[in-house]
């Protein structure tokens, strides 16, 4: 169940909107009325939409869909458009209000009402939009997430071939869950959007999967990190402990990382794919606490997101520690990844004790420091 602009249990709207163009048509027609008299002032404003013609489209609740018009588009694009997106925002958000907001008491923030989704024209709308808002891109996905509007930014190319229904739904839920994370956040200021813990539970709650609380991470990053984890430079520059990755919080903090606590022996240090190291981690991370081992380690994880929800971030993180779990959540460096086979679905398996918590190099800086043993074979 999602909830409506009151709070009202309102029931999953899939059969609805699927009946077809013309009832999405007259729907969507009698629903366009202007926006809120704040978000038009903050469109008005904006530096990017406030240059764009925009047609405004009460979808089904939460849901506001702002579309860049597109001369010769077909009638039936926008409710089409809709149609498809809002069933695959209402199941993450389903996921996110009962599996994380309710088991921490949590609430949307005072005036929180809806989502703003804002439908661009054309991949390139979309990357002028990132590079005169300054929005951060995201794992895995042709989507942004606009801080100032607390808006989702996708796009739909009108005359393109169509893009896969997956990766449209994935990249709208991606986005749609630092809304969340936004709308959900009680701490001072905004959200730690690009922290670890919350870019990651995005990348992997962003399933498109049959059911979206039922995460995995994916076979392409786990390779990534075995590969990461058997290389000594690779492993440094792309791998973090446990400890160092709740220090650090956000890939932004590594370049001092690295100029303090890169041994000599591994300089010169190839960097190059570090950001997307850390946050490939952090989704693998998020995915394998969230669904290992029939989720006996979930509610943990969620009591971590409901500290960072609350802004204790990353203190609190670090004492809230969960025992073993933290250990075999340490360990996923090591995982395996499994061959598919017929009947069964891709997966791994992690060896926590096969890597420890604390990195075998020294971690003072570089001018007094001992060679590191030598790593022992496993």
């Amino acid at each position: 169940m999602t909830r409506g602009k009151q709070g009202e249990a309102v029931k999953p709207r899939a059969g609805g909107l699927l009946l077809g163009a013309a009832l999405g048509l007259a729907s969507i027609a009698r629903a366009q009325d202007p926006p809120p008299a704040d978000l038009t002032r903050a469109l008005a404003s904006h530096a990017y939409l406030s240059k764009l013609e925009l047609q405004a489209v009460e979808g089904p609740a939460p849901y506001l869909f702002l579309f860049q018009r597109v001369a010769g588009s077909p009638p039936t694009r926008i409710p089409n458009i809709v149609n498809q997106l809002a069933p695959a925002l209402d199941a993450t958000l389903e996921v996110f209000e009962q599996r994380i907001a309710k088991p921490n008491e949590l609430a949307p923030r005072p005036g929180h009402e809806r989502f703003v989704v804002v439908v661009l024209a054309s991949r390139s709308d979309l990357e002028n939009y990132q590079r005169v808002v300054h929005a951060p891109w995201h794992m895995n996905v042709w989507a942004l997430h606009d801080r100032a509007l607390n808006a989702c930014v996708v796009y739909e190319d009108a005359f393109a071939p169509e893009r896969a229904s997956s990766e449209r739904a994935r990249a709208a839920r991606h986005v749609l869950l630092h809304a969340c994370q936004q709308a959900w956040f009680a701490g001072q200021g905004g959200a730690p959007l690009e922290s670890w813990l919350f870019e990651g539970m995005a990348d992997a709650l962003a399933s498109t999967g049959a059911d979206p609380s039922v995460v995995r991470p994916d076979p392409g990053a786990m390779r990534m990190l075995v590969q990461d984890a058997q290389d000594e430079h690779r492993s440094f520059a792309n791998l973090r402990t446990l400890d160092e990755l709740l220090t650090l919080g956000e890939a932004s903090r590594l370049a001092s990382f690295y100029r303090e606590r890169t041994p000599k022996e591994l300089e010169p240090l190839d960097t190059r794919d570090s950001w997307w190291g850390f946050y490939r981690q952090a989704s693998s991370l998020f995915a394998y606490f969230w669904s290992d081992q029939e989720a006996r380690h979930r509610p943990a994880l969620v009591a971590f997101v409901g500290d960072a929800l609350r802004g204790q971030v990353p203190g609190a993180l670090r004492q809230r520690g969960p025992g073993r779990a933290r250990a075999r959540l340490a360990g996923l460096a090591r995982a395996r990844v499994q061959a598919r086979r017929p009947g069964r679905e891709a997966g791994f398996r992690a060896h926590p004790a096969r890597l420890d918590t604390r990195r075998r190099h020294s971690t003072r800086t570089a001018s007094a420091r001992p060679r590191p043993r030598r790593r022992e074979r496993r």
